[in-house]
């Protein structure tokens, strides 16, 4: 067990089934409350079966039996859940479990809530409608708190001293009847915009007297269901160390504005580490969406081969191939002069991820060019340990060749320390002696962009294996650890394979982040329905996997809406019109489009929401110039444009 000095608070987003992050016999005492078993206005459909929510328990009991330590306490706040009728008995299974895993059955608490507010249902109106006997259903005003011990406790163990600085306020346990087997606690209302929204949170007056009866102060307090966090912060507040485990990833910032917690990526507030595993889950959203009623479309099309006219790229600056470096520090979009006879449009990606730094507007802005248009992507970059690192995915590239871009598959060889974290670096720099090579190589190459593409994803292992050696240099040279080189050497590994191999590993990572994306809400795009998965195959049998941010069906059309953003009284910024305008010049392109084997005709839009009090007639000019070229793009390539609710002509 690590003293309190070497502690440091935890959040750990991942399954508790498996708490390797916790020594033997390091933890306290626990306060938790599980998922309630596919209740229906919390968790609905979580668990396909209510063998694998026992399942669940057991498998925490016994991490909990090895984490806490010798006669130290486990707290489940829990209930029977009722289901269409059926009642379940989750406070004796919880019981037994624990019991079958060498707990000692120590107490039960019942937590009895105000009868002004019953959340489930009325079940007594049941009587009321039909007076007779056997119509009786009470109404639930109760929840139970399950106490287990770990074994017996040595009291002398605990030095008087430390005893004295946890000592229980007596007149607190008097005035507030903790001394009594029922705490009647109210419980977190269902206030509009509080930060539980969605969360089946308990109040904090039970875990602040689970944690002063039952820890001392500088000991280590659990919570393996964290939620939003509850029971970590009054543990803070009482003077605790704390840890939790939250499956659920959409939580992390919920979590980490309950504790105050700096928003600055891994560097937070003293005394508080975030691990992120890769057994998480994104729950929230797609559960919120359950309660509601909402279903999930699942839309398939087909791509034949693009035809669209872009009218918003902006003018490219020229660079002679000398300055080929200057011009990756200082354009995204550019075009490089080879010589008198030969240029080619050369955009470049900061990361292999879509979502930074605008790649999909990087690449627009080429694409009016007439000749040759290049997109420079690295096979990874990895930020430092602090940071992120993304691996490039086929799709992208694929993505690519339906738009005519020839894509150059880079890495990075140079970089600088970040100022602002210990193992993190910046100002990540290409190998631009391999990109001219491949530049100079593209100028006579015969063929169109898929195959040049085809050719660049069997190079991509010996790519890999290049900007893999690079970051152990550059970590060397910087003194900046890095992502473990071991699980990236897997993956290239993969890639050596061949094309092949890389379309399987990136198919299965591309099924599950268009999954993530189904479920994971924008609240910067401020649209009505929920996303929708759409699979896209291309004329050589190629799959794409997107999301659209709403799909609505209206008679035998089916609308796909892209939605942009901001909080202003203006319009969205030009690089997120033009990085929805990609999206659109994919689903201006949709044939044969299908759900559940029912043709719809698909009706692109691009949705551009502001803030209150937008005036469209009062736009600078500068705004006005891009509404008008919006407007004609729109026209043209028969795509529609929302702005808030009204459509633009």
């Amino acid at each position: 067990m690590k003293n309190k000095s070497e502690w440091a608070n935890k959040l750990i987003f991942g399954d508790s089934q498996a708490m390797k992050e916790l020594e033997d016999n390091s933890v306290h005492l626990v306060v938790t409350s599980p998922p309630y078993y596919n209740a229906p206005f919390d968790y609905p459909g979580l668990f396909e079966s209510y063998d694998d929510f026992k399942n669940l328990i057991r498998n925490v009991a016994r991490e909990l039996k090895r984490v806490l330590d010798q006669g130290r306490i486990a707290c489940f706040v829990c209930d029977d859940t009722l289901i269409e009728g059926k009642k379940y008995p989750v406070v004796a299974d919880i019981t037994k479990i624990f019991i079958e895993e060498g707990f000692k059955y120590r107490e039960r608490i019942t937590w009895v809530k105000p009868e002004g507010y019953i959340r489930i249902s009325r079940r007594s109106g049941v009587l009321l409608q039909h007076p007779y006997p056997m119509y009786y259903y009470p109404d639930n005003l109760q929840e139970s708190i399950l106490i287990f011990q770990n074994g017996d406790f040595d009291y002398g163990r605990i030095p008087q001293e430390k005893k004295e600085e946890s000592i229980v306020d007596l007149d607190e346990t008097q005035n507030e009847k903790w001394y009594l087997s029922v705490w009647n606690i109210t419980n977190v209302l269902p206030f509009k915009n509080r930060l539980e929204k969605g969360i089946a949170a308990f109040p904090e007056e039970i875990p602040y007297r689970l944690i002063k009866l039952f820890s001392y102060k500088g000991e280590v307090v659990l919570d393996p269901f964290m939620g939003s966090g509850t029971t970590l912060k009054v543990a803070c507040e009482l003077g605790r160390n704390c840890v939790g485990y939250e499956i659920d990833i959409e939580l992390l910032e919920v979590v980490k504005e309950k504790l105050g917690i700096s928003k600055q990526k891994r560097l937070f507030s003293p005394g508080f580490d975030i691990v992120i595993r890769d057994d998480i889950k994104h729950l929230r959203t797609e559960l919120q969406r359950r309660i509601r009623g909402e279903v999930l479309m699942d839309i398939t099309a087909k791509i034949t081969g693009i035809e669209y006219t872009p009218f918003l790229c902006r003018k490219l600056n020229v660079f002679d191939l000398k300055d080929f470096d200057e011009a990756l520090s200082s354009e995204a979009t550019f075009i490089l002069k080879i010589d008198e006879e030969h240029k080619v449009a050369v955009s470049w990606w900061v990361s292999a991820k879509r979502t930074r730094s605008y790649p999909y507007t990087r690449v627009y802005d080429s694409l009016d060019f007439s000749g040759k248009k290049v997109t420079i992507i690295p096979i990874v970059k990895d930020e430092g340990a602090d940071g992120d690192r993304d691996f490039l995915q086929w799709d992208t590239v694929s993505l690519m060749s339906l738009l005519g871009v020839y894509v150059i598959i880079g890495y990075y060889e140079a970089a600088s320390t970040n100022p602002d974290y210990a193992n993190k670096i910046t100002d990540q720099r290409y190998d631009t002696t391999y990109l001219l090579n491949a530049i100079k190589k593209l100028l006579s190459y015969q063929s169109d962009a898929l195959h040049w593409n085809l050719s660049q994803l069997e190079k991509a292992g010996e790519i890999g294996e290049k900007a893999l050696e690079s970051y152990i240099q550059i970590s060397k040279n910087l003194g900046v650890k890095m992502h473990s080189i071991d699980s990236a050497r897997k993956r290239i590994k993969k890639l050596l394979e061949g094309k092949e191999a890389f379309l399987g590993l990136s198919r299965e990572l591309a099924k599950k982040a268009q999954k993530r994306e189904t479920i994971t809400e924008q609240p910067k795009e401020k649209l009505a329905g929920g996303k929708s998965m759409i699979t896209i195959t291309n004329y050589l049998g190629g799959k794409y996997f997107f999301t659209v941010d709403e799909a609505r069906l209206d008679g035998k059309n089916l609308l796909l809406f892209e939605g942009k953003h901001t909080k202003s009284k203006t319009l969205p910024s030009l690089n997120d019109i033009k990085d929805g305008i990609l999206k659109m010049i994919l689903l201006t392109n949709l044939k044969d489009v299908k759900i559940k084997d029912k043709r719809y005709n698909p009706v692109p839009i691009l949705k551009l929401t502001t803030g209150t009090g937008l005036n469209i007639d009062s736009l600078i000019r500068s705004k006005r110039e891009v509404l008008e070229g919006l407007k004609k793009e729109a026209k043209i390539n028969g795509f529609k444009t929302k702005i808030n609710d009204r459509y633009i002509d």
